[in-house]
């Protein structure tokens, strides 16, 4: 790049010299500041690249290599959290199939021990009728019981009003065991 610089320093010099020679005196001082220019600049790029631009380039390198460190960061991060959330999910749905089952096992178990209960119900229900029905049977024996008992007093009572004589005894419990018979038929 000096090289190129150089000849065309040369050439600048070489056409500045023959336009001065030709112009007149202000323009070989305009050639002259734009050589000084010229010079300058290249002393200045010169300089620059040689302590200044090396370390621009060592921290630009330095920045792009940061933020490509940083930018691969962020993509593991990304995919550590895509991860996570692919696992996360699953979870959820797995706790989510999880009581599903749960409530459709309490379900059927509550369903099971209602028709237990039922059941029980009507066993303890026919107990409790055929104990009843028992329990009228008995009453209904002892009132019949009860009612023979008055019947045979009260026949005596009418039957010793209604003869008003004294019949003997084996006539009266014949009497009494033939109506009592009747009574039962």
């Amino acid at each position: 790049m000096f090289h190129q610089l150089s000849d065309l320093l040369s050439m600048v010099l070489i056409v500045a010299e023959s336009e001065a020679a030709e112009a007149p005196p202000e323009v070989g001082k305009i050639i002259g500041m734009m050589i000084t220019n010229i010079i300058g600049f290249l002393i200045v790029f010169w300089i620059l690249k040689k302590f200044a631009w090396r370390p621009l380039l060592h921290v630009m390198d330095e920045r792009r290599n940061k933020i490509a460190s940083e930018l691969h960061r962020i993509e593991e991060l990304n995919r550590q959290a895509q991860v996570r959330q692919e696992e996360y999910e699953k979870k959820l749905q797995e706790i989510e199939n999880l009581s599903r089952e749960r409530i459709n096992a309490a379900i059927n178990e509550g369903r099971k021990v209602a028709t237990e209960i039922q059941a029980n119900a009507r066993k303890d229900a026919e107990v409790i009728r055929e104990k009843a029905k028992a329990t009228v049977e008995i009453e209904v024996a002892k009132a019949r019981e009860e009612l023979r008992t008055e019947v045979v007093n009260l026949t005596l009572m009418a039957t010793e009003k209604i003869i008003r004589e004294n019949l003997d005894d084996d006539k009266n419990r014949r009497l009494i065991t033939e109506f009592v018979n009747h009574l039962k038929n």
